[in-house]
């Protein structure tokens, strides 16, 4: 088996690699000064802008109208649908009266 010498890698390789190398680190260095940024220096800004859009917001109802072919027959119409979400932090958990609940109903 016949012996190979390995010849080195020339400079130009060394200082592309070396050149690569310090790219990446400046661009691993801007990401986590931005990280930085937003988890600790502005945390109260962010904290604040959380806590305004998690509060409660009313919908609008869109009602639309029925959908008929040629001959005037219905083929869909619209129906309400409700999706309701409760948050049991936010409930206050009472007594009430069936009486109560009747009259509310009404």
């Amino acid at each position: 088996m016949p012996n190979i010498e390995r010849k080195p890698a020339p400079p130009l390789f060394k200082s592309r690699i070396g050149v690569l190398a310090l790219a990446l680190g400046c661009c691993f260095a801007v990401v986590l000064g931005r990280l930085f940024q937003l988890q600790i220096v502005r945390y109260e800004r962010y904290k604040a802008l959380s806590q305004r859009d998690n509060s409660a917001k009313k919908l609008l109802a869109a009602p639309r109208a029925a959908i008929l072919d040629r001959d005037g027959e219905v083929l869909a119409e619209d129906r309400p649908f409700f999706d309701l979400a409760v948050r049991l932090d936010r409930v206050n958990f009472e007594r009430v009266s069936l009486d109560d609940a009747r009259s509310a109903r009404d």
